[in-house]
């Protein structure tokens, strides 16, 4: 995968739209780091995993713990441990993210307030994006 940006400042649609087809299934894990977008869940129409970013949160994070990680440590180890992650990053987290935990991260989009990074698939062809799913509405012949 190759960094992508819109022409445009990045919005929350644009990456939604873009990842429909290509990266983000309804297993994909998705992170987001020490920052939160309201407006991220409602344009992917799923949750995320919340990192270190407690802020206004903190209640609803406390009835749903298995959705929040603490720090940055705990994400490493998860981002490690999931076959093909997505994370959002404000760009200066990530450059400090990546100086403490080296681990395998592909940049798929930017913009000056937000990174989305994938972890590079181990061997391509096992890339969920290389077998996407059977289209139940698709109409045989």
């Amino acid at each position: 995968m190759s960094g992508r940006s819109c022409g445009r400042i990045f919005c929350t649609i644009c990456f939604a739209e873009y990842t429909d087809a290509s990266v983000l299934w309804p297993d994909t894990p998705f992170y987001v780091v020490n920052t939160f977008d309201h407006t991220l869940l409602f344009y992917l129409g799923r949750t995320v995993t919340m990192v270190s970013y407690k802020d206004e949160l903190a209640v609803a994070i406390g009835w749903e713990k298995h959705k929040f990680l603490p720090d940055y440590t705990s994400f490493a180890r998860a981002w490690e441990k999931d076959s093909a992650p997505l994370a959002m990053f404000a760009p200066k987290d990530l450059t400090d993210f990546r100086k403490q935990f080296p681990v395998a991260m592909v940049e798929i989009a930017r913009d000056p307030r937000r990174v989305i990074v994938a972890k590079p698939p181990a061997h391509p062809a096992a890339h969920p994006a290389a077998h996407p799913p059977a289209n139940p509405q698709a109409k045989t012949p």
